[in-house]
This record gives C-alpha cells, structure tokens and sequence, in this order.
C-alpha cells in the first residue's frame, strides 16, 4: 500500500509544474511570480514550482522580468515581444 506522503510527493513533480507554468504564461502576456504559488502546497510546492521555473530559464523557454530593484518579478514567454509589465517604459532588465 502507499503512504498518502508517497502520493503527495507525485502530485509534486517538477516536470508536471513546468507544464504547468509553461500553461499559465502562454494564454496571457505576463504573469506575475507569486500567481504561480498557491498557501496548500506549502514549503514542498515552493521549491517544486521555484526549481520549475529555473529549469524554464535555464532551458531558455522563459523569461523573468522585474522593471526595478524590489518591484514585482514577471514571467513571459521567451522570445515574445510583449511591453513591460507596468505603465513605466519598458526595462527588461532583471
């Protein structure tokens, strides 16, 4: 038999979280860094969607966005042409 701690450590893979961060970014322009979090995964969801989304830069299939130092880190997809993410003028620098 599995231990319901067997289950919950499927239900967290990484692979499956860049699928689904790959999801949420590709039906809007930006997406906001903390929309991709959610309370009831805890700690273990954290990390599974944080090594998700360094995986996605790493393999150069998105991009984080961040207009200014302290101002809110945004995902778009790689490549696309999308303004910044604030009514500032557009600073792709992260």
């Amino acid at each position: 038999t599995r231990r319901s701690s067997d289950l919950q450590r499927e239900a967290l893979s990484v692979r499956e979280r860049m699928s689904n961060v790959l999801s949420a970014i590709s039906s809007e322009g930006f997406t906001d860094y903390t929309s991709l979090f959610t309370i009831e995964e805890g700690r273990r969801g954290v990390v599974v969607t944080l090594l998700a989304i360094l995986e996605l830069v790493k393999e150069q299939l998105i991009d984080l966005v961040q207009a200014e130092a302290f101002a809110p880190i945004h995902l778009k997809a790689a490549g696309s042409d999308v303004g910044s993410p604030s009514n500032e003028q557009d600073n792709d620098d992260v």
